[in-house]
């Protein structure tokens, strides 16, 4: 009788059934991350947490992120920035690129840790590195403010560009004011205009408020009152105050026919959002 294969050997010939066995004791620990990620979107926090912690306390780097988020945020936990930044680090050391995402935009703006761009810039490049878009947009920035390293507005571009096509409203937004500034020594107000477009039609008020300021100066365009006025409203009904004061100031000169123009125009723009399950404008992205 042949001798039974040794454990490695039994390994190389049936490597399916690592597979399979990897497989049964993994299945229910990533269905309470499954389950604990529903139940984050549902707003249900206590049943959240009752199934990330186990995960997270097994060492699955998505449920140590998501745990951390509940303690960053105060939902479902008391609010625990130590312990958030514990889990969110936890879950970046295991090369998890969202976690490395937010650890790295905590260090870039000082959120729950001392402001540290060395930190940021090591933490953002690796994320950026697994295509994480957040993460692009946000090492982006830094270059393009010198923040840690020196200023490059072409590595500034190609990194918001990444992340702008993958509808990073804040992405779209900086790229748009980017090109706007320079291109080749000149503006491309054209390709400015189509980004800023884009993250204005995802609600974000500064995208808004550009589009506004490039409509009243004509940059790249006619000048446009009743546009730029409508596109000062949506930005104000955000909070955005510059835009207010904008919004106000232009009424003054602008005629009867202009304001119902822009009037039109807003409501016109509500109720294309509205279908999209929006009741107005939609909060700003992130």
């Amino acid at each position: 009788m042949p001798a039974a294969p040794s454990g490695d050997e039994a390994r190389v010939r049936h490597p399916w059934r690592i597979v399979v066995a990897a497989l049964l004791v993994s299945s229910p620990v990533l269905a309470d991350v499954y389950a604990g990620r529903r139940a984050l979107d549902a707003e249900d926090f206590a049943t959240a947490l009752q199934e990330l912690r186990p995960a997270a306390d097994a060492g699955v780097a998505e449920a140590q992120y998501l745990l951390g988020g509940m303690y960053a945020s105060g939902h479902g936990v008391p609010r625990d920035p130590d312990e958030a930044l514990r889990w969110i680090r936890n879950a970046a050391e295991q090369g998890y690129a969202p976690a490395q995402a937010t650890l790295g935009n905590m260090f870039r703006e000082g959120r729950d840790v001392p402001r540290d761009d060395a930190e940021a810039l090591k933490w953002l490049r690796l994320a950026a590195g697994k295509d994480d878009a957040e993460a692009q947009c946000s090492l982006g920035l830094m270059y393009r403010e010198g923040r840690g390293v020196a200023r490059d507005d072409e590595e500034a571009k190609r990194l918001l560009r990444q992340a702008a096509r993958k509808d990073i409203a804040r992405a779209q937004y900086g790229l748009g004011i980017l090109l706007g500034e320079h291109e080749q020594g000149r503006p491309n107000y054209l390709e400015s205009r189509q980004w800023l477009r884009k993250a204005a039609e995802q609600g974000y008020a500064p995208a808004q408020l550009e589009l506004g300021l490039m409509s009243e100066r004509g940059l790249g365009v006619e000048r446009d009152p009743a546009k730029a006025h409508c596109w000062f409203a949506l930005a104000a009904a955000q909070g955005e105050e510059s835009a207010r004061k904008k919004e106000e100031t232009l009424e003054g000169s602008m005629t009867p026919a202009q304001l119902s123009e822009s009037e039109s125009c807003v409501s016109l723009w509500r109720i294309k959002h509205k279908r999209r399950g929006q009741a107005g404008p939609p909060p700003p992205a992130r």
